[in-house]
């Protein structure tokens, strides 16, 4: 967990330059899933990132995973990659079908998300989930995931607001 307003900024900071970099050297939003994900997840203190992109008019899948190095989650990320989500179903759909982030301070104590008995299982609380954009159209959504519960934090969801319009632009 981030401590002082110097650390989270120093964050936020390492968040951007890292994600440029990512985005310059990459060749498709698939091709820069992985890394992606690192340099969202790592400064900021997450341990699961996953990417899911809109194929169709009705199917969000997951193209991408990130872990924190020796962080395992085995059925979680099992379960996880077998997924489609719809429109408005599960965190992702929901993301997906408004338009806006969705913050769970912890999942395990939310009705709507669908995977409680494997977040449980992997010891994950809190969770954040944000729109990639392009021409006013969410193509896809990034969820990320720690171990300890996070209330919301208005500066990190303004971040997530420019760090989607970025990735929306090099998709």
């Amino acid at each position: 967990r981030l401590r002082s307003d110097r650390e989270r900024d120093a964050a936020r900071l390492a968040v951007q330059y890292r994600l440029a970099r990512v985005l310059t050297e990459a060749d498709s939003l698939d091709d820069a899933g992985p890394d992606l994900l690192g340099a969202i997840c790592e400064p900021m203190g997450w341990d699961v990132g996953h990417l899911w992109v809109v194929r169709g008019e009705s199917a969000l899948r997951p193209i991408a995973t990130w872990m924190r190095p020796g962080f395992e989650a085995p059925d979680f990320e099992e379960g996880t990659r077998q997924l489609v989500m719809g429109p408005g179903f599960g965190l992702p759909g929901t993301v997906w079908k408004s338009g806006l982030p969705a913050w769970f301070e912890n999942v395990l104590q939310s009705d709507s998300f669908t995977r409680v008995d494997s977040a449980r299982k992997a010891g994950l609380r809190g969770a954040l989930a944000f729109p990639i954009r392009a021409a006013g159209q969410t193509v896809a959504v990034i969820e990320v995931f720690s171990r300890e519960a996070r209330a919301p934090d208005p500066d990190l969801l303004l971040l997530t607001d420019a760090l989607g319009t970025l990735i929306g632009e090099f998709a």
